[in-house]
């Protein structure tokens, strides 16, 4: 693993977190009642119903373990950035990875050209990687 895809473990997990929240809210069991003494069609089947149900707990559960997994390693990473020998690094570095910032809204910030900050973007993961490596490797 390289410290790029190292750090975009946070961006991912986010993406993850974001898109099961918008489906499990997606899933939802709908029934009609008519109370006007006619039958009302519906596919819905205690099979059916049950199959729905049963997907949404999934959902939960994978949605629980990637929130369990962002809030273990925002932390770890937010640290191993502060930690850099380099404070213009661990800055550019948090902007883009836990800030999620592009590296020409970086630029603008820290008040560099773009083509700056993408030179100092590759040396901070460099910079990242050589202090992290072993730790990077075991995970």
């Amino acid at each position: 693993m390289t410290a790029k895809e190292y750090l975009l473990q946070i961006k991912k997990l986010k993406g993850s977190i974001k898109r099961l929240e918008e489906t499990r809210d997606n899933i939802v069991v709908v029934s009609g009642i008519s109370y006007d003494g006619e039958r009302v069609d519906s596919t819905l089947t205690p099979d059916n119903v049950h199959n729905i149900a049963m997907k949404r707990m999934e959902i939960v559960r994978e949605l629980t373990r990637d929130i369990s997994r962002y809030q273990a390693i925002v932390p770890v990473i937010v640290n191993q950035i502060n930690d850099m020998d380099k404070g213009e690094h661990a800055e550019l570095l948090y902007l883009r990875y836990v800030k999620g910032m592009s590296l020409f809204e970086i630029s603008e910030q820290m008040s560099f050209s773009y083509g700056r900050i993408k030179h100092m973007h590759g040396e901070a993961l460099q910079e990242f990687y050589k202090k992290y490596k072993e730790f990077i490797k075991s995970n």
